[in-house]
């Protein structure tokens, strides 16, 4: 593991932003080419079934 000193550097604040829309992996048939046994392989194996998006470039709610 790499370990950098940086002086004269603080962090004031994080933030972050969720979008309200889920979608389930497996109805995004533009991931893994549509190969839904690869998708679910990948599923199992990180834990993500869902990811949050942004429709229409806005936060708004789906």
């Amino acid at each position: 593991m790499l370990n950098v000193k940086i002086e004269n550097v603080e962090i004031k604040g994080i933030s972050t932003v969720v979008p309200k829309c889920e979608l389930c992996l497996l109805d995004d048939k533009t991931l893994y080419g549509g190969n839904e046994k690869q998708l679910k392989m990948v599923m199992k194996s990180s834990g993500f079934n869902k990811i949050r998006v942004v429709e229409n470039d806005t936060a708004s709610a789906c």
